[in-house]
């Protein structure tokens, strides 16, 4: 994938990856130039892959989606993508559908929604099925916002 310069999707559905291949993967995924589509379903990648996924993500200026459904990810995998979801303006999308993100890592997706919207006038799709956070959409929301309006107070009063 490092060297590739014609591939522009990658779909490696229920194939065992794990952990090891998605840290793999986001290494190469770091250095490529044309892919704008990877799909690592039902590869139980958990939240080392995930984290390892968003690290990459940072770097990566090209991918627009990502599908990351049944992937045995939670709060922490969810919390981190959602930092660099934040950040990378490129991602327009990504399914985080079949895993056990809890409510922490909904929250934590909604302030990347948000802050997105607000920071880069960009718009940023989230794929959750929400009976599985353990709160609702609109929770998730009024909790959002309230996070990011104590994190601006704190910062504008240097309170910590």
């Amino acid at each position: 994938m490092e060297k590739n310069s014609t591939i522009t999707e990658i779909s490696l559905w229920s194939n065992n990856i794990g952990s090891e291949g998605a840290i793999a993967i986001a290494q190469a995924l770091e250095k490529n130039s044309t892919i704008r589509f990877i799909s690592l379903n039902s590869n139980n990648i958990g939240s080392d892959g995930a984290k390892a996924l968003a690290q990459a993500l940072e770097k990566n200026s090209i991918i627009t989606q990502i599908s990351l459904v049944n992937n045995n990810i939670d709060s922490e995998g969810a919390v981190k993508l959602a930092g660099t979801l934040e950040k990378n303006s490129t991602i327009t999308g990504i399914n985080l559908e079949g895993n056990n993100i809890g409510s922490e890592g909904a929250i934590a997706l909604a302030v990347a929604i948000i802050n997105r919207q607000v920071q880069s006038h960009s718009r940023l799709n989230i794929y959750l099925d929400w009976s599985e956070t353990g709160i609702t959409e609109e929770a998730a929301r009024a909790m959002a916002l309230e996070k990011i309006n104590r994190e601006r107070r704190r910062s504008q009063y240097n309170i910590l």
